[in-house]
């Protein structure tokens, strides 16, 4: 990868996402632990995978594409579970888990920048 190359806006637009979602899950997931030290350990664990991961989409990482595309995915699936249950959150999660996805396999742009790599 030559300092020219810029990584798609669609990979860009997933890299955001993953670490929006990242930052969130970190949150939600260290508040709902008891303990504080152990809510802050796993919450910070948390935001540094997406971190990671961010990276690694940004740089053109097969490695980052399937961990985020299989996230997505399972993001999904729990979106619809949570979903059936009446809980309104699920749609949110089916939305960004299909949209990071979506952005990640369908356009031609983001399956070449991963390909080159």
């Amino acid at each position: 990868m030559g300092p020219d190359q810029r990584a798609p806006g669609t990979v860009v637009a997933a890299a955001v996402l993953v670490g929006l979602v990242g930052v969130l899950a970190g949150v939600a997931i260290g508040g709902a632990l008891s303990g504080p030290v152990v809510g802050f350990v796993v919450g910070l664990a948390t935001l540094a995978l997406a971190i990671l991961v961010v990276v690694g989409l940004w740089r053109g990482n097969r490695g980052a594409h399937a961990v985020a595309v299989v996230l997505g995915l399972l993001s999904v699936v729990s979106g619809v579970s949570a979903w059936g249950d009446g809980d309104l959150g699920g749609v949110v999660q089916v939305l960004l888990g299909g949209l990071v996805a979506g952005l990640l396999l369908i356009p031609v742009s983001a399956r070449e920048w991963f390909s080159r790599r």
